[in-house]
């Protein structure tokens, strides 16, 4: 058992956990932690890719005419250029004001053109990668640029419906008309003969010559997406109420298609003459001809996410999708498949578990179950789940079978080897909390409302069920033997220790108003660790009351996992950065750098050598525990 130093004569009264003591020593600085590109400190392998996957999501996609580069933006505020044959990360720029909008390459893919939600327009040149010209800075936001690449030509479309046509020698403004219209995007073919502008409630055609009007249609509802076919004589819109538009200008005939998608059209993009593909809030992916508005295909779900944005690839056949998880891959209009479906299925990780030999790793996003052999760092099976899938933890009984547990309160058995379906073994009424992992005990616990279920994973067909009285579970954790629970009740402001057995509770400790993000029992389940929003580490003995404080340290920290013995911890920080702290010493022994977005699973394998790292950036890091125990300073 652990000494515990500072006793609280008084716990009536809530604490803010975290606060009231000094820093912990500072880690070790006789070695820098490795930058992402190179080979980290202790990382025995990386399960997942960064390539091509825009962190913290996705919002427009641009490629190149040759098709070799591919220019994402998103949340992040960062524009980032990808090699699109080997999906490497060739540039990143962070905008300093607002964020990305829009962007379109030139000259041959050498240029990149951007425009940002402060107005201004920028031109990199990506060979030297310096910002060779701001031809448009203004208040207005830049909704839409295309290039008109045989009249060497910018078009530039503002939010307030101002048109501009830049020449992109001078960067002068050559042309200009103003539309009256709120613009959501602007497109272009490659003749550059006409431009396609998606606005408030109305579709419009351009000529790009005089900025005379083809073509314009009252939408009745806001269009999102507009597109025009290589002939320049078809184009095509989706709208808000989820339909698709084909228009032919020659002729002047609109056919539309209703429910074309179940909510929101993202984006509507021609391949090709013999394919306009769709992307809509339901998910799913249509491929149509365009001559007959026939449905060649329809893809449910190709990857992770809502996919959002649709891009030429240069290929016939091929095009490139974005998804809102930040995803960027290829997929073959005529198989509906992925082109690297290891690589392109990835979405922020919720959970990591270890087998019982630890051969195997299961991992879990929002949409997938997925399955690693850890000799090889191979994928070996990938099961898509119901939406909103929370965790996995390998029954004791079957390594073959896998429970897995979802947001809405469902907890099911899977067979991870064959197409068997999944059983739901009980259901719990939302909102719901559960333990981290089964641990020693084989046990997980389930908290809904009042009620704590206890489900043991070599007979997960029957649970123990135990009402807490008037507690409301917020968070919940066994000890690992499998004799007392641990739950955070946020609403009562407390902290509450139950024995099983007796159906009792044992010891309680008040807490300020912090939410309470995760509680873990540490070696012989004396003392309950504690991580709150703040990102703060609290350490309870609640047989003595005493307590102990590890405040941030070196990033907030999202998550954290002990070892058996209760004298290692690990945490996760929002910077994607991993601490491992000695709690003999309280001292913070490593910095375990590989992530690029926050860690949000932590799990060391059964024989406490390895520890496993998730992230919401879609990777996993296995690292050497073991030759950082043996480093400590002890």
């Amino acid at each position: 058992m652990m000494a515990f130093a500072l006793l609280l004569p008084c716990l009536s009264t809530p604490i803010a956990l975290g606060e009231g003591l000094p820093e912990p020593d500072d880690a070790r600085q006789d070695r820098a932690p490795a930058a992402i590109g190179e080979c980290p400190h202790f990382l025995i392998a990386r399960l997942g890719s960064f390539k091509l996957r825009h962190p913290y999501g996705l919002r427009g996609l641009a490629t190149s005419s040759d098709g070799a580069r591919i220019a994402s933006w998103g949340d992040d505020g960062c524009l980032r250029v990808w090699n699109a044959t080997s999906g490497d990360l060739e540039w990143v720029h962070p905008i300093r004001l607002g964020r990305p909008t829009c962007a379109t390459f030139l000259a041959g893919g050498k240029t990149l053109a951007f425009g940002d939600s402060t107005g201004g327009v920028q031109v990199v040149d990506l060979v030297t990668r310096t910002v060779v010209a701001r031809p448009v800075a203004d208040t207005i936001v830049i909704r839409g640029l295309c290039h008109l690449a045989q009249q060497r030509q910018l078009v530039v479309a503002k939010d307030d419906g101002k048109i501009l046509i830049l020449d992109c020698d001078t960067w002068n403004t050559v042309r200009e008309r103003d539309l009256a219209i709120g613009v959501f995007e602007c497109t272009s073919t490659n003749s550059g003969k006409l431009i396609g502008v998606a606005g408030d409630r109305e579709i419009i055609i351009l000529r790009s010559g005089d900025l005379t009007q083809v073509f314009r249609r009252d939408l009745g509802s806001p269009g999102s997406s507009v597109a025009i076919a290589e002939d320049d004589d078809t184009c095509a819109y989706g709208c808000l109420d989820g339909s698709i538009s084909v228009v032919s200008l020659g002729a002047s005939t609109v056919e539309t298609i209703p429910d074309a998608h179940k909510g929101y059209v993202y984006s509507v993009f021609f391949a090709d003459s013999n394919h306009l593909v769709s992307s809509g809030l339901d998910g799913r992916v249509r491929v149509l001809d365009p001559k007959t508005r026939a449905e060649i295909r329809t893809i449910p779900h190709p990857m992770p996410g809502l996919p959002v944005q649709l891009a030429s690839s240069g290929t016939a056949g091929k095009v490139w999708v974005g998804s809102v998880t930040g995803n960027i891959q290829l997929l073959d209009l005529s198989s509906g498949e992925l082109a690297d479906r290891e690589v392109g299925w990835r979405s922020a990780l919720s959970s990591v578990c270890f087998d019982h030999d630890g051969r195997r790793l299961a991992s879990t996003d929002r949409y997938s179950l997925a399955i690693w052999d850890l000799a090889s760092g191979k994928l070996t099976a990938r099961k898509p789940l119901p939406d909103g899938l929370r965790s996995a933890v390998f029954a004791d009984a079957n390594p073959a079978r896998i429970l897995v547990t979802q947001a809405d309160g469902g907890v099911w058995m899977i067979e991870s080897e064959s197409d068997t379906p999944l059983k739901e073994l009980f259901r719990s009424e939302p909102p719901f909390a559960q333990s981290p992992s089964a641990g020693a005990s084989g046990k997980i616990a389930f908290g809904s409302g009042s009620h704590a279920s206890i489900l043991e994973t070599a007979d997960p067909f029957g649970c123990v069920s135990l009402d807490l009285g008037r507690t409301m579970i917020s968070k919940i954790t066994l000890d690992p033997r499998g004799t007392r629970l641990a739950v955070a009740d946020q609403a009562a402001r407390q902290i509450e220790v139950w024995d099983i057995a007796r159906r009792s509770k044992i010891a309680s400790l008040p807490i300020s108003i912090e939410p309470v993000v995760e509680c873990l029992f540490l070696g012989q389940a004396e003392v309950l660790a504690i991580l709150t929003d703040r990102g703060d580490l609290t350490f309870w003995d609640w047989r003595s009351g005493s307590l102990w404080f590890i405040r941030v340290h070196c990033g907030v920290r999202t998550t954290f996992a002990t070892t058996p013995d209760g004298e290692w911890l690990a945490a996760g920080c929002r910077n994607g950065s991993v601490e491992i702290w000695d709690l003999k010493t309280r001292r913070l022994e490593e910095l375990l750098i590989a992530h690029l977005e926050d860690i949000s699973c932590l799990q060391f394998d059964p024989g406490v050598e390895r520890l496993a790292s998730g992230s919401r950036d879609g990777t996993i890091a296995i690292w050497d525990f073991k030759t950082i125990r043996a480093n400590s300073r002890r």
